[in-house]
């Protein structure tokens, strides 16, 4: 019979978030996360700004109603689908 080390003890029920999972590797550079964060977060930011500015955005000419010269919010679209891509 052979004797194995039994298994270290995880309190995690998900071993993905075990903190052997969580910590860099020697030669991982910290600075790159900063400038990933920032890009999710004006990413972020962008599809928000669309969704609160969209309406007043339609209304840029005709401040109180929409007039003939104001931009249609499928005109506007475009706009959001190249912001998501």
């Amino acid at each position: 019979m052979e004797f194995t080390e039994p298994k270290a003890y995880t309190r995690s029920l998900i071993p993905f978030l075990d903190r052997s999972h969580s910590i860099a590797k020697p030669g991982f550079s910290r600075w790159l996360v900063p400038p990933a964060a920032l890009c999710v977060h004006l990413c972020i930011g962008q599809a928000y700004a669309f969704s609160v500015f969209n309406l007043p955005m339609t209304k840029l000419v005709g401040i109180s109603a929409s007039t003939p010269d104001d931009w249609k919010l499928t005109q506007l679209g475009w706009i959001f689908s190249l912001a998501i891509f």
